[in-house]
């Protein structure tokens, strides 16, 4: 009894956990599908920033590369905060990688315009 439904756990187990990959990856197949047709840099930037969460946890390399793309967007429309939070996950992203120095780098910058009380502009 004890054995039958410890397979059963292994199984549903192993059966759930491909299920919710395939479903992560569907969801960034999805998202990097709109960033190729996006014609909006405001769509854009939110798109960058939507891929860039969803690798943090399972792709760190990925997870940087879409945060710093970010950055030039939300420089040029002036969004600070948008800009601490993809600083924030650059940041998470090197320590994950193992680059505490740089990731202390980021987080600082991140802390830094974050906490300018004219970086609520524009929100």
């Amino acid at each position: 009894m004890m054995k039958t439904l410890l397979t059963v756990f292994v199984i549903v187990f192993v059966f759930r956990t491909g299920l919710c990959q395939e479903s992560q990856n569907r969801y960034i197949d999805s998202l990097q599908h709109e960033l190729a047709v996006a014609d909006n840099d405001t769509i854009r930037f939110i798109l960058f920033g939507r891929i860039a969460d969803v690798y943090t946890e399972i792709n760190s390399d990925s997870a940087f590369y879409y945060a710093e793309k970010v950055i030039p967007y939300t420089k040029k429309m002036q969004f600070k905060l948008e800009e601490a939070t993809a600083l924030g996950v650059m940041g998470y992203a090197q320590i994950n990688l193992g680059n505490y120095p740089r990731s202390l780098e980021y987080f600082l910058s991140a802390i830094e315009l974050a906490s300018d009380v004219s970086s609520e502009k524009r929100v």
